[in-house]
């Protein structure tokens, strides 16, 4: 979906159908991730596994990519450490003309550190501030009328609330889950697509909470 919204017309530009395919496909990924992350903490609880892993899935390639953008393209050395260490997407936003899709990348990476840092400190029953970090997150973008956005702080809660997912899949009591079953998950999908339009308004907050169901 991120693709095609890139690459593709997918219909009338009065439509907007490119502009929600984007953060639909985006949704449905980190939503994923968090669920992947969370579950895969929760079962194997190693922080220096899960560090290694992680950083030699994505590392290598991403720095090698960035590091040929930079031999072809000008690039100071501020936007270098920025991309480098995975913090481009803050302000102010110091990416170059090839490196604007690493925003997620770092919204990513920032994710795995500090779910990491959590794990190291508190356990196991670190992972149960996840729901409430979600939820602050959001609440952060209620606060600043921002419905979408690439910045960590505006957009993680995507990703947190996978991890709530894990949890809920992970605990002996299956109510939520079993809860989530029983709703038609084409309802669920028609409400996503229109949380994920430009034009959704206030329905963008609730978009991180629609995309748990696939």
């Amino acid at each position: 979906m991120v693709l095609a919204a890139h690459l593709l017309p997918l219909g009338p530009k009065a439509w907007q159908l490119n502009a929600t395919a984007g953060p639909l496909g985006m949704a449905l990924f980190f939503t994923l991730s968090g669920f992947l992350i969370t579950n895969s903490l929760y079962r194997n609880p190693s922080v220096s596994t899960f560090i290694i892993r992680r950083a030699l899935r994505i590392i290598p390639l991403a720095w090698l990519y960035m590091a040929v953008s930079f031999v072809l393209f000008t690039t100071n050395a501020d936007s270098m450490m920025a991309l480098l260490l995975f913090y481009a997407n803050w302000p102010p936003m110091d990416f170059t003309l090839v490196t604007t899709h690493i925003w997620s990348l770092c919204v990513e990476m920032q994710f795995y550190f500090g779910i990491a840092v959590v794990f190291l400190i508190l356990g196991k029953k670190g992972l149960w501030l996840i729901p409430f970090l979600c939820l602050l997150v959001t609440l952060n973008r209620i606060n600043n009328d921002v419905t979408i956005a690439v910045n960590t702080y505006f957009r993680v809660d995507e990703i947190l609330v996978g991890g709530v997912l894990a949890l809920f899949y992970n605990s002996p009591q299956k109510n939520v889950i079993g809860v989530l079953k029983k709703i038609n998950p084409f309802y669920i999908m028609a409400l996503l697509i229109i949380s994920c339009h430009p034009d959704a308004g206030v329905a963008g907050y609730f978009r991180p909470y629609l995309s748990h169901r696939f």
